[in-house]
């Protein structure tokens, strides 16, 4: 995750650096490796500046709130920083439910919602199965459609 508002040249893993300027139509990749030589291992906004006027040889001015470069870091998807800003979801498996929590299943397709009391889920269920897979197996009661549930865990009420 980001530190003190930026990414550490590291946070890359060897992958290049991109910037992108869509004022000047400009895309570049610049090598992480170059820039820790340079700079050591520093946080990303602090190197704007030096990418900015010497790698891409901005004109306009860093500062003030006109007529400025608008320079900034482009994260392709699939990158070692692109996983550090959306981690993948998180599926619970049935064996990390506890008793004080309800198992809900609301069927995607008619919208039919009911819970699922424990023990059935366990007698139904593999206890390393993850709930997304849990969700594949259910069938709805009231349409008799199978395998288009979601799964909710929720907090039982006092």
């Amino acid at each position: 995750m980001p530190r003190d508002g930026g990414y550490l040249l590291s946070d890359y893993g060897g992958e290049p650096l991109s910037v992108l300027c869509e004022e000047c139509q400009l895309f570049k990749s610049i090598s992480t490796a170059e820039l820790m030589i340079e700079h050591g291992d520093c946080l990303t906004l602090v190197l704007v500046d030096h990418i900015a006027a010497k790698i891409v040889g901005c004109k306009k001015k860093k500062d003030g709130t006109r007529d400025r470069c608008s320079l900034v870091f482009y994260n392709r998807p699939g990158s070692p920083i692109a996983k550090l800003t959306d981690p993948e979801k998180f599926y619970p498996k049935v064996v990390d439910i506890r008793n004080w929590e309800v198992v809900v299943a609301k069927c995607k397709f008619c919208g039919h919602v009911s819970n699922i009391p424990h023990w059935k889920l366990r007698s139904v269920a593999n206890v390393n199965m993850t709930t997304e897979d849990l969700g594949k197996r259910l069938k709805c009661k009231n349409c008799t459609r199978k395998g288009d549930v979601s799964i909710t865990i929720a907090k039982m009420p006092r």
